[in-house]
Protein backbone atom coordinates (compact mmCIF):
# COMPACT_ATOMS: atom_id res chain seq x y z
CA UNK A 1 0.00 0.00 0.00
CA UNK A 2 2.83 2.31 1.06
CA UNK A 3 1.71 5.82 0.03
CA UNK A 4 -1.07 5.23 -2.51
CA UNK A 5 -3.95 7.01 -1.59
CA UNK A 6 -6.20 5.12 -3.55
CA UNK A 7 -4.67 1.73 -2.33
CA UNK A 8 -5.14 3.16 1.61
CA UNK A 9 -8.94 4.21 0.41
CA UNK A 10 -9.96 0.70 -1.20
CA UNK A 11 -8.49 -1.14 1.94
CA UNK A 12 -9.76 1.27 4.92
CA UNK A 13 -13.30 1.82 2.79
CA UNK A 14 -14.28 -1.87 2.63
CA UNK A 15 -15.63 -2.14 5.56
CA UNK A 16 -14.24 -5.67 6.55
CA UNK A 17 -11.43 -7.32 4.57
CA UNK A 18 -10.28 -11.07 5.25
CA UNK A 19 -7.15 -12.85 4.21
CA UNK A 20 -7.22 -16.57 4.25
CA UNK A 21 -4.44 -19.78 3.72
CA UNK A 22 -2.20 -16.77 2.15
CA UNK A 23 1.40 -16.02 2.17
CA UNK A 24 2.54 -11.99 3.39
CA UNK A 25 5.53 -10.27 2.69
CA UNK A 26 6.36 -7.63 5.59
CA UNK A 27 8.29 -4.74 4.31
CA UNK A 28 8.97 -2.29 6.42
CA UNK A 29 10.59 0.73 4.44
CA UNK A 30 10.60 3.54 7.09
CA UNK A 31 12.47 0.98 9.86
CA UNK A 32 14.32 -0.32 6.59
CA UNK A 33 14.16 -3.77 8.44
CA UNK A 34 14.83 -6.88 6.89
CA UNK A 35 11.40 -9.02 5.42
CA UNK A 36 9.56 -10.95 7.51
CA UNK A 37 7.88 -13.61 5.29
CA UNK A 38 4.92 -14.95 6.83
CA UNK A 39 2.49 -18.51 6.10
CA UNK A 40 -0.87 -19.57 6.81
CA UNK A 41 -1.91 -16.31 7.18
CA UNK A 42 -5.04 -15.43 8.50
CA UNK A 43 -6.05 -11.59 8.67
CA UNK A 44 -9.58 -10.29 9.67
CA UNK A 45 -9.64 -6.54 8.88
CA UNK A 46 -13.15 -4.89 10.20
CA UNK A 47 -13.53 -0.73 10.00
CA UNK A 48 -16.72 1.06 10.93
CA UNK A 49 -15.87 4.43 10.54
CA UNK A 50 -13.26 5.26 13.46
CA UNK A 51 -13.39 2.08 14.99
CA UNK A 52 -10.79 -0.42 13.52
CA UNK A 53 -10.60 -4.27 14.38
CA UNK A 54 -7.75 -6.83 13.68
CA UNK A 55 -7.06 -10.23 14.06
CA UNK A 56 -3.88 -12.05 12.79
CA UNK A 57 -2.88 -15.70 12.77
CA UNK A 58 0.44 -16.57 11.07
CA UNK A 59 3.62 -18.39 11.33
CA UNK A 60 7.12 -16.92 10.32
CA UNK A 61 8.09 -19.11 7.15
CA UNK A 62 11.73 -19.26 8.57
CA UNK A 63 10.39 -21.06 11.41
CA UNK A 64 7.22 -22.89 11.46
CA UNK A 65 7.02 -24.53 14.62
CA UNK A 66 6.23 -21.26 15.71
CA UNK A 67 2.70 -19.75 16.24
CA UNK A 68 1.62 -15.62 16.46
CA UNK A 69 -1.57 -14.23 17.42
CA UNK A 70 -2.61 -10.32 16.85
CA UNK A 71 -5.62 -8.87 17.70
CA UNK A 72 -6.54 -5.16 17.94
CA UNK A 73 -8.78 -2.61 18.93
CA UNK A 74 -7.96 0.74 17.68
CA UNK A 75 -10.03 4.26 17.09
CA UNK A 76 -8.82 6.81 14.70
CA UNK A 77 -9.63 8.67 11.50
CA UNK A 78 -9.59 5.90 8.58
CA UNK A 79 -7.52 7.84 6.38
CA UNK A 80 -5.12 8.42 8.99
CA UNK A 81 -3.46 5.40 10.68
CA UNK A 82 -0.80 6.81 12.08
CA UNK A 83 -2.78 8.43 14.94
CA UNK A 84 -4.92 5.49 15.60
CA UNK A 85 -4.49 4.28 19.26
CA UNK A 86 -5.79 1.64 21.18
CA UNK A 87 -4.62 -2.08 22.35
CA UNK A 88 -2.99 -4.60 20.60
CA UNK A 89 -2.92 -8.43 22.57
CA UNK A 90 0.22 -10.25 21.08
CA UNK A 91 0.42 -13.81 21.79
CA UNK A 92 3.29 -15.73 20.44
CA UNK A 93 4.23 -19.81 20.93
CA UNK A 94 7.58 -21.16 19.97
CA UNK A 95 11.37 -20.15 19.48
CA UNK A 96 12.90 -16.29 21.05
CA UNK A 97 10.75 -13.84 20.00
CA UNK A 98 13.23 -11.48 19.92
CA UNK A 99 15.13 -13.25 17.16
CA UNK A 100 12.41 -13.08 15.11
CA UNK A 101 11.78 -8.92 15.09
CA UNK A 102 15.52 -8.67 15.11
CA UNK A 103 15.85 -5.16 13.46
CA UNK A 104 11.91 -5.09 12.89
CA UNK A 105 10.90 -2.89 15.95
CA UNK A 106 10.58 0.59 16.04
CA UNK A 107 12.95 2.80 17.97
CA UNK A 108 11.63 3.35 21.47
CA UNK A 109 10.23 -0.40 21.70
CA UNK A 110 11.90 -2.76 23.33
CA UNK A 111 11.03 -6.63 23.65
CA UNK A 112 12.41 -8.46 26.84
CA UNK A 113 12.13 -12.02 27.83
CA UNK A 114 8.52 -11.73 28.64
CA UNK A 115 7.02 -8.52 27.73
CA UNK A 116 7.19 -5.49 25.59
CA UNK A 117 8.21 -1.85 26.88
CA UNK A 118 8.56 0.83 24.97
CA UNK A 119 10.26 4.67 26.35
CA UNK A 120 9.81 7.90 24.05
Amino acid sequence: MGNDPAALGFFLGHGRFRLVDSALSWIDEQLGAPTLQLSEVLVDFENRGERHRIGILTRPLADPHSRLRLVGDLRGEPRRPADWSGELYLQWQGSDLGRVLAGRLPAGLHLGSDRVGGSR
